[in-house]
Parts: C-alpha cells; structure tokens; sequence
C-alpha cells in the first residue's frame, strides 16, 4: 500500500511539473504575442508617418504649381473686375464687380493658406519654450469669446478643465505653439453641441511632453482620423479652409515632434501634441556660421502698421501681436532681441508694457512708435530706448531699428564678458 501511495505521489508531482512548464509555456507565448503586437502597432504607425509625409511632399509640390498659374488668373479676374469699378456707374453692376473682386481675394487667401499649410520649412524659428503652461492659458483666454458665444446661443455648457504637471522646457516656437493650442480648442468646442468638457494635460513621458487636449463630444470614426490631418480635409458643415489640422502637423512635425488623434465615435476626441524636449546642450536650429535675423516683437492694434513694417523690415524676423497683455503673456526670455511697441494699446499702455517686458529681460531694447509728439524729456521716454514718430520714412525706420539691434548686440557682448 506504502509502494501505491509512492508512486501516486510520483504521479502528481509529475504532474505537477508538466502543469508548471506548460503555464511557463503559456506566459511565453504571452509575452510574445504582445511583443510582436507592440512592434506590429510600432510599423503600422511608422508606416502611417511615412505615407503621410509622402502624401504632404506631393501636395507641396502640386501647391507650388497650382498657387503660380492660379495667381495668375486671379490678377486678370481681381483686375478686370477694379477695371469695370473705375469704369461704370450701374449700381447693380458695380455691387457685381465687388463680389467678383472680394471672392477673388478670398481665393487668393485660401491658395496662400495652402502654401504654408504644405511647405516644409516654418517661418518661426525655433527656441526654449519655458512657458507651456501660460501659452495654454492664453489659448484658452484667446478662444473663450467664440467658443463660449456659441453655447450660450445653443443653451448648452462647456468647460475647460486644466491638468497640467510640471514639465521640463521644449523646443518650438511660442506663437506658433499658441496658434496650434487655438485651433485644437476650438476644434473641440465645435464637437460639442450638446455642451460638455474639454480636458487640457501635460505631462512628461518617455523624453517627451505630451500636451494633450480632450473632448467628450461626438467623436470620429476610424475612417476621419485617417484623414484628418490632410490639407482641405474638414468635417464640419460650416466649411472654413480645412487647412487648420494639416497646418498644426507640419509646425509640430517641423519641432521634431508629432501630433497624435485618437476618437471613437460618440466617445470623444483626443488630440495629443508629442513635444521634444529641450536640449541644453545645444543652441538654437541656426546654423552659427550664418547670423539669424533679429527677432522684432511688433505690438499695435493696427493692421496696416504691421503691413508696412512687414515691408519695411523685410530683412527682420516679426511677430505681430495686437495686445499688450497676449504679448507679454506669450514672451519669452532670450527669445527677442528688440520690441517695437505702439504707445495707446488696449487694456495697457505701450510704456507700461516696455517696463513689464524689461523686468522679465532687462536686456531687451524697445522702441516706442506713436502718432503723437514726444519729446525726450517726458517722463514715459524713460521706459524706451528709442523712438519714431508716426508716419515714419521706410530709411528712418530702417535707421532706428539699426541702432536698437547696434545696442542689444552690445548688451549681449556685455553678458558674455
């Protein structure tokens, strides 16, 4: 009975190891099946960037052809049409011709758009951006009125939640970053039309900063987030360009970054922005054998001074704003290298804004532009380097903006020393 007894035990021992190598077996298996499902997702998404890119370049090269010859038939169109304004007195005739001039420009605008949409290189440059968190909220004070005016006449709630954890600068540009923030806000508002909440996170993984923005609002099907980063893609009834998405994927793309969606329908919508992390190691993406324009901050609530600065300083790097407070809020330190600043602002004045700039980076050489007399000794002189009179010779112009790049390039020498 002893010797049974035994050679049962046997058995289920035997048994028993044949059950342990069978489960080790079985979390093998497991193991690799993930694995190769994890290199499977890593090919399907690195295939997907690189027909996506490829399908950019073709367009890229089809918008250059396309902008050349369609220009060329707007001038005749745009022309003929201020001909027959000049020439007739019909009223009905005239209103006519205004249509066909103002769908001519808006023509011109949209193959304009598709041209930066689609072009390789941005025309920021790229910097440490150390202000993520306040860039987010000025994208979502800049956004408020329309998305905000939009529930109230739909008589339903949205909210913005912010979730945001410490993160270490990036690289990137801040106005562009503040333009791509906009239009992912906005575009989660519009999937909201029964009202609802948008969630703004940051975070650092995996070397990066993901900055994520999420809606509960209808979502999209698998079939749109193929789509949806193409230029002229749009799915929203009221169509605008279409360009706003694509846009954002080349400026992330163009940072070394990436611009990830991910959607259900009815479940909501998630769109993560993948920004590279800064590397104090290096400088910024300028080649140091070849000086980098100067950065001009421009602040004045005029279009049309801006124009003509954009022609006047068309050798200078500009950023135009129109309001004191966006300015200061999206300033970088190191980042500019003069500001010129318009006298009357709204909300704040062009020599408050000079002394709060020059206490975030007293290195900073502003230049005060106004239509009034100023004369040296007032008292708000004393919180600009330099001034120019409205309206100012493109030479004079040119003349003083010298001399503020002449002082900051002292001012940085000094540093060095």
């Amino acid at each position: 009975m002893a010797d049974e007894n035994e050679a049962l035990l046997e058995e289920i021992k035997a048994l028993r190891q044949q059950v342990q190598m069978l489960q080790s077996r079985e979390q093998t298996l497991v193991e690799r099946v993930h694995s190769l499902e994890a290199q499977n997702e890593a090919q399907v998404h690195a295939d997907q960037e690189i027909i996506q890119q490829e399908r950019l370049r073709a367009l890229e090269e089809m918008a250059q052809g396309v902008a050349h010859n369609f220009n060329n038939v707007l001038v005749g169109v745009l022309g003929y049409a201020q001909i027959i304004e000049l020439q007739c007195n019909d009223e009905k005739i005239l209103e006519c011709a205004a249509k066909i001039s103002d769908n001519a420009l808006r023509a011109k605008d949209l193959v304009q758009k598709l041209n930066q949409s689609v072009r390789e290189a941005g025309s920021q440059p790229l910097d440490r951006v150390t202000t993520l968190h306040t860039i987010v909220r000025e994208a979502i004070k800049a956004t408020q009125p329309q998305w905000q005016e939009s529930a109230i006449a739909r008589d339903v709630k949205i909210e913005i939640e912010e979730v945001l954890e410490d993160v270490p600068p990036i690289k990137g540009n801040p106005v562009e970053l503040h333009h791509v923030l906009s239009h992912l806000i906005t575009n989660a508002a519009d999937a909201l039309p029964d009202g609802g909440i948008i969630t703004i996170s940051t975070q650092t993984t995996k070397g990066q900063v993901a900055l994520c923005v999420r809606d509960d609002g209808v979502g999209m099907d698998a079939e749109t987030q193929k789509r949806i980063f193409e230029p002229f893609f749009t799915t929203k009834q009221d169509v605008g360009s279409g360009l706003g998405l694509s846009m954002a994927y080349r400026t992330v793309s163009r940072w070394g970054g990436r611009l990830d969606v991910k959607s259900s329908p009815q479940k909501g919508s998630s769109f993560t922005l993948f920004l590279p992390v800064w590397d104090e190691g290096s400088s910024n993406l300028v080649d140091s054998d070849e000086p980098r324009p100067a950065r001009i901050l421009v602040v004045d609530d005029e279009e049309a001074v801006f124009d003509v600065l954009k022609t006047a300083l068309a050798e200078y790097d500009l950023t135009p704003f129109e309001e004191a407070e966006r300015a200061l809020g999206l300033f970088e330190v190191g980042f500019y290298d003069i500001a010129l600043l318009d006298l009357k602002l709204p909300g704040m004045s062009g020599d408050e804004l000079s002394v709060k700039l020059k206490e975030i980076e007293p290195g900073l050489v502003t230049v005060l532009m106004t239509g009034g007399d100023v004369l040296e000794e007032d008292d708000l002189m004393s919180a600009f380097d330099f001034h120019i009179t409205k309206p100012f010779r493109f030479n004079e112009l040119k003349g003083v903006v010298k001399q503020a790049c002449e002082k900051r390039k002292i001012t940085n020498d000094k540093r060095q020393m």
